[in-house]
């Protein structure tokens, strides 16, 4: 027996199958053009792309444009475009497709606002791509550009060991206590802790981020920036903590650490060293560097033609245009109470 023949695909699934490359092959109709061969493409011979291989009352179907079609599809697609029942198969989708756009046509769609919007852009994103490659290659990008900036942003590759702290401020000695005396018969101590800095801390700053003090150095010689934030001695008393989740308090702390109080803080995290030498991030900071270059020469270009461009805002009508307003969400409609089974009165107990 033969191989199974798939039954006519509809429309949603013919568009979807030819995408919109295969669709805009077609849509230009006829043999305008000699279509790009491609490997893999089916039994097509080179040279025999203008052949026609259906016509579809004017409008023709030639050999390349059915190449074009079959490579854009997957590849379990076109390995199964070997016998000819299949090849009708998939003629068949592209003989319907150039029907329906002669529908379309004859209906004068093809001046729809909707498809000269699409026509707009399928053109800006062709002259996206030219740009793309006429502008920058990515030889441009030379390798003291890719050292300079690996060296500009050695922070995000090269970092010392660092420890995260939370502390709870309050008002009183007793009240610090009070709390560590409750923290230590606490199974989920992080969990009570965090509770605590979001109820109980006096400090506005510190109780809307339940006492996060972030990130800082784990070793005083390597401190930074991040680090001079926070006075020495609250550092210096989440260093001295063995592991996570240790407490260290009550301690006195002055008015200008965060308006003063008695603290207790706890060491909430831990990350350890990072060091990514250059030559593992060459390729990675060129091709970053390629694309802001690209992106940045696409950007002028398109400024120069705007400064070439006649422009005129109406300030006024703009200033009147406003966005459309969501649809209200429907109520969900109420449904009626299920109704009760039957249910048998129950017998009256005599003498009752």
């Amino acid at each position: 027996m033969g191989d199974r023949v798939d039954p006519p695909t509809p429309w949603p699934v013919i568009r979807g199958l030819l995408g919109f490359g295969a669709a805009a092959l077609l849509v230009s109709g006829g043999c305008s053009g000699k279509p790009k061969e491609r490997k893999g493409a089916g039994e097509v011979k080179p040279g025999s792309s203008e052949v026609v291989v259906a016509r579809v009352g004017k409008r023709s179907i030639t050999a390349g444009q059915v190449a074009e079609a079959l490579a854009r599809q997957p590849s379990y697609v076109r390995m199964r475009f070997t016998t000819m029942e299949r090849k009708k198969a998939f003629l068949d989708k592209l003989v319907r497709f150039e029907v329906l756009v002669a529908e379309a046509q004859r209906r004068g769609l093809e001046r729809h606002p909707k498809v000269l919007q699409r026509q707009q852009r399928a053109m800006v994103d062709l002259l996206m791509k030219q740009l793309n490659k006429e502008l920058v290659s990515f030889s441009d990008v030379s390798d003291a550009e890719v050292k300079a900036r690996y060296e500009k942003d050695i922070a995000k590759y090269k970092r010392p060991a660092r420890i995260r702290a939370a502390l709870l401020l309050v008002a009183s000695e007793a009240e610090a206590k009070k709390i560590l005396a409750e923290l230590d018969k606490q199974q989920r101590r992080a969990a009570f802790f965090a509770r605590a800095c979001r109820d109980k801390n006096k400090n506005a700053a510190l109780k809307a981020r339940a006492g996060d003090l972030g990130f800082f150095a784990k070793e005083a010689k390597d401190e930074g920036a991040e680090g001079k934030k926070l006075p020495q001695e609250l550092k210096e008393a989440v260093r001295r903590l063995d592991k996570n989740g240790a407490v260290a308090g009550p301690l006195k702390l002055p008015a200008k650490v965060f308006g003063g109080g008695w603290g207790l803080v706890m060491k909430s995290g831990e990350m350890p060293a990072m060091s990514r030498p250059f030559k593992l991030l060459r390729d990675r900071i060129k091709n970053q560097l390629f694309h802001e270059k690209r992106f940045k020469a696409v950007t002028g270009y398109a400024d120069k033609l705007l400064g070439k461009s006649k422009v005129v805002i109406n300030e006024k009508v703009l200033e009147g245009l406003a966005a459309t307003p969501p649809k209200p969400k429907r109520s969900p409609v109420k449904l009626p109470a299920p109704m009760r089974p039957f249910q048998k009165p129950k017998k009256k107990k005599e003498g009752a």
